[in-house]
């Protein structure tokens, strides 16, 4: 029974994880931005002086 229920629950939690895995992704995309422009204002302060 136990190896029943472990498949169950492999396969139904493959969909969220892929859906998971990609807002990751987002998330990661989203935070490499931000810090490029964090590093962008920081050139330009280290020119500035």
């Amino acid at each position: 029974m136990n190896g029943d229920t472990d498949q169950v629950s492999a396969t139904s939690t493959k969909t969220p994880r892929r859906k998971k895995s990609a807002e990751f992704c987002d998330a990661v995309v989203d935070q490499s931005t931000l810090a490029e422009k964090r590093f962008d204002r920081l050139v330009k302060a280290i020119n500035g002086l």
